[in-house]
């Protein structure tokens, strides 16, 4: 077998010594040798040619709604490119083989990325592989020895509102680059920062991208994550390093801290607390520290004086520092708020009554008979007969119908008397109103997140039997109370947690030992509201209306068209009764702090 550098090479040593040779016998070898070649370019192995294969390729869902298409490669890769139309993301990879089952289209619509299909095909000169997405992309690439990464996110849009236009805040930036190194690119985002840079030896490799209108912390972001780099920022000063290497140079520094906190040396303080309780501000230490750990450290101690209200404290002096700044924002004095309640309770009510009283007498001395209304006036009747008297009914006794208003009433009367007989009619009336209004006005101060309870009422003793056979003095109150808790928001408006209570004395109940024990009749309101300062809100009340119509009549006569209201009494009672709270917060100016 013969290569194509193997004829050169016998070309080059014809020319050598073509000077010596006839004519004839070059031409005839330049024949042979041209036979050569043709046989050299027919007999070339290519399988010893290099080529990058491409084992396997995976899809995922990524941060913020990207995906991300990583393809598992083994050789090298050169040159690759990325282009990008609407709709379409092509990347040609050269010079590169797939493996057969590899060579497909991919459905990938479900996992809600930009990317709705992806297509692996063989070209002449290597790998095609088509992304279609449904929208703008911005993508970026990272590659290693046996991974290529490429990340398609979503364009952000000026009249759009997304997540990582509210995670990132820097000014707008676009990049696009095919195989740039990453420092290149961190330089570039430095310059257009005004940050000082500082990159670790480590921080190596290429990296292609283009990203269009985005937050530059945003393009930091991803070139950060797809390298396995970290930031810290210092002022105006940026370091970017491997994580792993600003991990393990926090974990020293760190390290350093702590065993030079436990070689310093301790120092005392006697620290007077003005407005809260000593006993509170202790409390605060164990999740007052900065590193989440308890403010004392296992070398330092604290001392409460209740006495003086003080505190005396053994620590380090950055210790010392850290629990001073604790105690000046706590121990500040609280803002206080009074609030005024007003309970209006308002009666009314009217009554309407109407009946009629009739009846009289009849006797006839002769025949011995008699008619009244009532027994009692048929005995009158009789006395009268067997004296031989002359008979007088006896007024207004003898009633046939006694259906008359009560109370006080006003009405007319009508009568016929005769020797024998006697005849009566009264129609009485009764109508009144009234009106009635009672107003509690209970006011309380507090201070901010403080419950506060104003009382105000009686006792009402009763007594209660026991086993024994004593009687007992029991007490139930019927009282007015207010019971708040204020919580002033940082709009100086109060959120008040109420419960207001208005009892009184009901009905006397007669109890198991021959007593009686009152009943409380209670209007109880319990709620939550927000109330600005100095303003008055209507919390709400109990509206009660109670109708009453009553008919009384004789049974049968009462029922009679027109003439049954001779046989009737008619009662109307309407009672209303309504309950208000009135609320109105005064937030109390703060006091002067020396």
């Amino acid at each position: 077998m013969y290569s194509l550098i193997d004829s050169r090479s016998k070309i080059r040593s014809l020319k050598a010594i073509s000077l010596q040779i006839p004519i004839k016998v070059i031409i005839s070898s330049l024949i042979l040798l041209n036979t050569n070649l043709l046989f050299a370019y027919e007999k070339i192995d290519y399988s010893n040619i290099e080529k990058t294969l491409i084992k396997d390729l995976d899809f995922q869902y990524g941060p913020s709604a990207s995906g991300v298409l990583s393809l598992t490669i083994e050789g090298e890769v050169e040159n690759i490119s990325i282009n990008q139309e609407e709709g379409k993301l092509t990347v040609q990879i050269p010079n590169a083989v797939a493996n057969n089952n590899l060579l497909r289209t991919y459905y990938v619509s479900d996992f809600g990325t930009p990317v709705d299909r992806i297509l692996l095909n063989k070209i002449a000169k290597g790998v095609s592989i088509i992304l279609e997405t449904n929208e703008l992309v911005s993508y970026v690439s990272d590659q290693t020895a046996d991974k290529y990464v490429l990340s398609i996110s979503h364009e952000s849009k000026d009249d759009e509102s997304s997540l990582s236009q509210e995670m990132f805040t820097g000014e707008l930036i676009s990049l696009n680059f095919q195989t740039i190194e990453v420092r290149s690119v961190l330089q570039i985002l430095a310059d257009f920062t005004d940050l000082n840079l500082v990159t670790s030896d480590a921080v190596l490799g290429d990296v292609t991208l283009r990203l269009n209108q985005v937050p530059w912390d945003q393009a930091l972001d991803l070139i950060l994550k797809n390298k396995g780099l970290d930031k810290r920022q210092v002022g105006n000063v940026l370091m970017v390093a491997p994580a792993e290497e600003i991990a393990e140079r926090e974990r020293r520094q760190m390290e350093t801290e702590r065993q030079l906190a436990e070689l310093a040396p301790l120092h005392s303080t006697f620290m007077r607390i003005r407005y809260a309780k000593a006993e509170d501000i202790v409390g605060l230490f164990d999740a007052g520290s900065s590193d989440g750990g308890s403010l004392i450290s296992d070398r330092g101690s604290v001392v409460v004086d209740n006495r003086t209200n003080s505190l005396l404290i053994t620590e380090t002096l950055n210790k010392l520092k850290e629990i001073e700044k604790l105690v000046e924002l706590v121990d500040i004095p609280v803002r206080q708020v009074m609030i005024e309640a007003r309970i209006v309770i308002a009666n009314s009510d009217a009554q309407r009554d109407l009946g009629i009283e009739w009846g009289g007498a009849y006797g006839h001395q002769e025949k011995g008979l008699m008619v009244s209304g009532d027994a009692s006036n048929l005995l009158s009747i009789n006395d009268a007969m067997l004296s031989n008297d002359n008979l007088v009914p006896n007024y207004p006794g003898a009633l046939l119908v006694d259906l008359g208003a009560s109370g006080a009433t006003s009405g007319i009367a009508m009568g016929y008397a005769s020797s024998k007989l006697f005849l009566s009619a009264e129609l009485s009336a009764m109508e009144a109103s009234g009106n009635g209004e009672v107003i509690s006005q209970p006011k309380v101060i507090t201070g901010d997140k403080r419950r506060a309870t104003i009382k105000s009422g009686r006792e009402i003793p009763y007594q209660s039997g026991s086993l024994s056979g004593q009687n007992t003095t029991s007490f139930k109150e019927a009282v007015l109370e207010l019971n708040v808790t204020p919580n002033i928001t940082p709009d100086d408006r109060v959120l008040l947690d109420l419960v207001i209570t208005q009892d009184s004395v009901g009905e006397l109940v007669p109890s198991g030992n021959g007593g009686v024990v009152p009943s409380i009749d209670t209007t109880e309101l319990t709620t939550q509201v927000l109330v600005g300062d100095g303003e008055t809100v209507v919390l709400g009340g109990v509206f009660r209306t109670e109708d009453l119509e009553k008919i009384a009549k004789v049974p049968v006569l009462g029922d009679i068209p027109l003439m049954g209201s001779l046989f009737k009494n008619n009662s109307v009672s309407r009672e209303k009764t309504e309950t208000l709270v009135f609320i109105t917060p005064h937030i109390i100016a703060d006091p002067v702090l020396n």
